[in-house]
C-alpha cells in the first residue's frame, strides 16, 4: 500500500520528477557506457598481450632478462616442453630461440630481436599468423628455408612498406575527389611514397583541399603496399662468439597493434637460426605456455616450474605488470566515477524531495492526524526518493545497454584519431564495449543506497512537523 502511494506521489509533479529521472539516467548512462568502453579496451589489451606478446606463462634463465645473453638459456627444453604440454590445464607450449641482431636492407638497418620458432607449434600459442593484414603476404612455412616474418613498423623503417595509388583508386578517395582533381590524382599513380607526410601532402595538393584525418587514415590503409620477397640481411653474434649472418626473404608482414612488438621482433624458422648461430640442439631461451583457462595462471605456475628446475617462471602479470595494473584500475574506475556522479545527483534529489515535503505540509499533517505513524511516513518518503532514483537509473542502463549491444558488434573506430598513440602503448584502436551483469547489479545497489541516504533529510523534516501546525498551513 505504501509503495503504491509513494509511486503515485512521484507523478503529482511530473515535470520535476522527470527532470530528476533524466539527470539520473544521463549520469548512469555516462558511467555504464564509459565503463563498458574502458573494460572492452583493457580486455582487448590483455588478450593481445597474452596471445601476441607473452602468453600466460614464460620460462627463462634467471639472468636472461638482464642482458639477453645468447648463452643464458634452457637446456633440453624440447623434452621438458613435451612433458609440460601433457599436463592438465595447459593448451600448448612453444620453445623459442631469442637472438639480438641487426636487420638491414639495401637502404636502411635497424636493431631487432630475432625469434626462432616452430611455425606450426607457434600457431597454437600466439595469434601472429592471424594478424597478417590484407596484401601482407603469408605466415612462415615450416618446410621452406630463408623466410622471415617482420612487423609493419619495422617494414616502414626498412623502407619495405610504402604508399602507392594504382589503377583502382581507394574508395574513400574516389568519393572525395572532384572531377578537376582526377588528372592530378592520375599523376600520382605508380609513385611510391615512403613517408606519411609526403603522401599526405601529395593527396591534399591533388584534391585541392586538406582532407580530414579520418579520410586520410582510410586512404593510407587502402593504399599501403608491402615489398614482399625482398631480401633482409640479419647480422648477429653466434653462440661461439663469432659475428655471423644470413639473407632472408620477407614472406609476410604482421601487425599486432603494438608498436614495440611490430618495430623490433622478427620471426624465422627455429632450426635455421639455431644452425646459423651454432646453438646446441635442444637449447632455447624462452618457453611460452598458453593455458586452456587463462583466469588462474598462478595455480599452474608451480607445475611449470617443476618441469624447469633452476629456471625462472613468470606469469603474464609479472612479465607485463603495467597491463595487470591498468586492468585492476579500470575494474575499479566505474565505482569511483559512479560514486562521484551519484554524489552530485544526491544533492539534486534531496532538494527535490525537500520541495515535495514543503508543498505537502498540510497533507502530511492530515495523515499524521488520522493515525499514520512516524515509521510509515518515513517509509513513504524514503520509497518516493528511491523510486525516483531507480526509475532514472533503469532508463540510463537500458539506453546504455542498447548502445553497448550495437557498438559491441560494429565497434568504435578511433584509428584516425589516436592510432599512433594507442599503438605506442599496445592498445587496439578499434574498441568493442563490454559490460557484465556484475557491474550493473553493483551499480543498482549503489543507486539504492544513494536514494536511501538522500531520503533521510526530507523524511526527518516531515517527521518534525506537528500535525496541529501542519493542518493550519495553507
Amino acid at each position: 500500500m505504501i509503495l503504491v502511494i509513494a509511486w503515485k506521489n512521484i507523478w503529482r509533479s511530473k515535470t520535476r520528477s522527470l527532470v530528476v529521472m533524466a539527470a539520473f539516467a544521463l549520469g548512469v548512462f555516462s558511467v555504464v557506457f564509459g565503463a563498458a568502453v574502458m573494460i572492452g579496451l583493457m580486455d582487448r589489451r590483455m588478450y593481445n598481450a597474452i596471445h601476441n606478446e607473452v602468453s600466460h606463462l614464460q620460462v627463462h634463465h634467471p639472468q636472461f632478462a638482464d642482458n639477453e645473453d645468447i648463452h643464458l638459456g634452457i637446456r633440453h627444453s624440447d623434452a621438458a616442453a613435451d612433458s609440460l604440454a601433457r599436463l592438465r590445464g595447459i593448451k600448448s607450449v612453444s620453445t623459442r630461440i631469442l637472438v639480438q641482431g641487426m636487420a638491414g636492407t639495401a637502404e636502411k638497418t635497424a636493431g631487432v630481436m630475432i625469434c626462432g620458432i616452430n611455425p606450426e607449434i607457434e600457431k597454437h600459442v600466439t595469434d601472429i599468423h592471424r594478424v597478417i593484414p590484407h596484401k601482407g603476404g603469408d605466415y612462415l612455412s615450416g618446410d621452406c628455408r630463408g623466410e622471415i616474418l617482420i612487423g609493419e613498423k619495422l617494414a616502414r623503417e626498412l623502407n619495405l612498406a610504402y604508399y602507392s595509388l594504382h589503377d583502382t583508386l581507394p574508395r574513400e578517395l574516389l568519393s572525395l575527389a572532384k572531377e578537376k582533381a582526377s588528372p592530378a590524382l592520375d599523376s600520382l599513380k605508380g609513385i611510391r611514397f615512403v613517408s606519411d607526410k609526403a603522401f599526405e601532402d601529395a593527396l591534399n595538393q591533388a584534391c585541392g583541399s586538406t582532407l580530414s584525418a579520418k579520410s586520410l587514415y582510410r586512404i593510407k590503409r587502402q593504399s599501403l603496399q608491402y615489398s614482399l620477397r625482398k631480401k633482409v640481411v640479419l647480422t648477429f653474434q653466434s653462440y661461439d662468439g663469432e659475428l655471423t649472418g644470413a639473407a632472408f626473404r620477407v614472406c609476410g608482414i604482421f601487425r599486432t597493434k603494438n608498436a614495440m612488438v611490430d618495430g623490433v621482433r622478427v620471426f624465422v624458422n627455429k632450426d635455421e637460426i639455431a644452425e646459423l648461430a651454432a646453438i646446441p640442439k635442444g637449447f632455447a631461451h624462452e618457453v611460452a605456455v598458453l593455458l586452456e583457462d587463462g583466469t588462474r595462471p598462478d595455480e599452474v605456475k608451480a607445475a611449470v616450474s617443476g618441469n624447469f628446475p633452476g629456471m625462472l617462471t613468470e606469469t603474464w602479470k609479472e612479465l607485463q605488470p603495467d597491463v595487470a595494473y591498468m586492468k585492476t584500475m579500470v575494474d575499479n574506475i566505474m565505482y569511483i566515477y559512479l560514486s562521484i556522479i551519484l554524489l552530485a545527483l544526491v544533492f539534486g534529489l534531496v532538494n527535490t524531495m525537500l520541495m515535495a515535503v514543503l508543498e505537502r505540509t498540510r497533507e502530511l499533517g492530515m495523515l499524521r492526524a488520522v493515525g499514520m505513524n512516524n515509521k510509515r511516513v518515513f517509509r513513504m518518503i524514503m520509497l518516493e526518493t528511491v523510486l525516483l532514483a531507480i526509475s532514472g537509473t533503469v532508463a540510463g542502463i537500458l539506453i546504455a545497454g542498447i548502445l553497448i549491444a550495437w557498438k559491441a558488434k560494429t565497434g568504435i573506430d578511433l584509428s584516425y584519431l589516436y592510432g599512433e598513440g594507442y599503438e605506442a602503448w599496445g592498445f587496439d584502436t578499434f574498441l568493442y564495449p563490454v559490460i557484465r551483469w556484475k557491474e550493473i547489479a553493483e551499480a543498482m545497489m549503489l543507486v539504492i543506497l544513494a536514494g536511501v541516504l538522500a531520503s533521510v533529510m526530507p523524511a526527518r523534516r516531515a517527521l518534525r512537523m506537528k500535525p496541529v501546525d501542519a493542518l493550519k498551513t495553507e
